[in-house]
């Protein structure tokens, strides 16, 4: 059985395909707290493009999920300078959407404010 150690160098990939990002949500909901971290720290370069991308979305959506609360407000923060164009788009607005339903009231206030001076 594959493990998250062996696609570790692979995740960014593997959320970017249509097979991979199913395969990889799987695997982040069996994954351990270590391992979802390992997960987050392998995407968080890559969280923008992956926000609008037609599987990465979901990926990061899974972790609105089943992440840390740390993990939800760097999605947010690394997005907030894109969250106006990203509620426009067709994965990114799901992401936004996720967002605001999973963070605390002070995250989802940097989210309205964000996207009220847009």
């Amino acid at each position: 059985t594959v493990t998250i150690d062996d696609i570790l160098p692979y995740i960014v990939l593997l959320a970017r395909d249509q097979h991979g990002s199913w395969f990889l949500q799987r695997k982040l909901d069996e994954a351990s707290r270590i391992e979802r971290q390992a997960v987050f720290g392998a995407v968080e370069p890559d969280i923008r493009s992956l926000a609008s991308d037609p599987f990465g979305h979901m990926v990061l959506q899974k972790f609105f999920d089943i992440g840390s609360l740390d993990q939800r407000r760097k999605i947010v923060v690394d997005l907030l300078p894109d969250l106006p164009a990203l509620s426009n788009e067709m994965h990114g607005c799901r992401v936004v959407q996720k967002a605001i339903q999973h963070v605390p009231p002070d995250v989802q206030e940097q989210i309205a404010a964000r996207l009220k001076d847009s």
